[in-house]
């Protein structure tokens, strides 16, 4: 799966010994991330707003 910027997506209900490798270009940055449902929502607008593309 391919997830592109500004994809609000949860992962959850994993069978026993599932694996999931996530592969990225950068190193993990806590910042980087929205936590919050709301924000995200509220931030996908503005990006879409200035003709980006956000999927909720």
């Amino acid at each position: 799966m391919l997830l592109f910027p500004h994809i609000w997506r949860t992962f959850r209900d994993f069978e026993p010994r599932t694996v999931l490798l996530v592969v990225a270009n950068m190193k993990y940055d806590e910042v980087d991330y929205i936590r919050d449902r709301a924000e995200f929502e509220r931030l996908a607008a503005i990006w879409t707003d200035l003709g980006g593309s956000a999927g909720a």
